[in-house]
Order: structure tokens, then sequence, then C-alpha cells
């Protein structure tokens, strides 16, 4: 009878240990999910855009280790995503533009030490389309690229940059600054 009770007794303890455990494991793990959460909160909205950039970096892109690549490694390099959403109740037309980033250029005093825009390549990828490869010298205005999103539809799309293939040699201390701009297109 008293090993009947101080068998119950363990397994209320051991029970109670256990939901303690599980409590604890859940709100640590609530709590670290929304400073993460946080972290990527909304980076730009327009009356009818929310620009949501997925990297710590934002909407900033920066090439300082030149290698120059093919295409094929070239798409395989860091990736620059970021979702679109439309809130509004009407389609909104958008584009997606490179612009340089001069703030950046002068804290890191490389203004002369450019890479040629001519050189560098750029891929834009929208989920459930083919990878678009162009040639930063070659944008209209700095436009990678122009859509449509219909109300309450999310787009994301991943940018990724290279230096072609034999233009530099490896290692040289030129430098792009770059900035991912989204804007919706008023008509």
């Amino acid at each position: 009878m008293l090993a009947k009770k101080l068998y119950r007794r363990e397994m209320i303890k051991n029970a109670i240990i256990i939901t303690l455990i599980l409590l604890f494991a859940s709100v640590s793990t609530y709590f670290i999910y929304n400073k993460y959460k946080d972290e990527r909160g909304i980076d730009f909205r327009t009356d009818a855009l929310e620009v949501t950039f997925h990297e710590k970096t934002e909407d900033k892109v920066t090439l300082t280790r030149v290698t120059p690549v093919r295409d094929s490694v070239g798409l395989s390099s860091k990736a620059y995503t970021f979702t679109i959403k439309n809130h509004a109740d009407y389609a909104v037309e958008y584009k997606v533009k490179m612009v340089t980033d001069y703030e950046e250029m002068d804290k890191d005093d490389c203004g002369e030490y450019q890479i040629p825009y001519d050189i560098i390549k750029l891929s834009i990828h929208r989920k459930k389309t083919p990878n678009q490869i162009l040639i930063l010298g070659e944008l209209e205005n700095g436009t990678a690229t122009t859509g449509m999103i219909e109300p309450g539809e999310e787009i994301q799309y991943t940018m990724r940059f290279w230096i072609m293939e034999n233009t530099l040699v490896t290692g040289s201390d030129l430098h792009y600054h770059g900035i991912i701009r989204v804007m919706q297109v008023d008509n």
C-alpha cells in the first residue's frame, strides 16, 4: 500500500514536471517566433502595396568580392528575396528597379572603385516563371521588371547579382552598392 502511494506520488510529480517543461518550451518558441517575425516586418508601403525584404540586408545589394563567373554559377549566388502584397481592392501595376546606393558608397569611400554596370548581370525570378537574366547597364531607367498584382495577391521575387565571366580579375577592389526599389505605377 505504501509503495502504491509512493509510486502514485512520483507519477504526479513527473507529470507536473513534464507539463512545466512543455509549457516553457511553448512560451519560448512563441517569443522567438515573434522576435524574428517582427524583424521581417513590412519594409515599404504605398497606398496599395506592401513590400517585405527577407534578408538581413533588406533592400541593399552589395558586391565587394569580385569573382567573374558563368551564368550557371551566378544563378546560385547570394539571393535577395522580397514579397510584394497588394492590400488594395483593385489591381495595381508595379515595377522593380535597381538604383545606386550613394549613401553606402560614401560610407565605404569607394566612389572611384565602382564596377562598370555593363558587366554586372542580374537574375530576377518570380515563382513559377523562368529566370530573367539581365545586364544592369542595359536596364531602361534601372527597371528590372514590371507587373500587375491583383487584390489580395502576394508575389515573391528572388534577385541574384554577379560579374560577367572574363571581364575582371578575381579579387579586384571594385565594388557595387545598389538598392532594390519596388514602385507602384500610378496611371
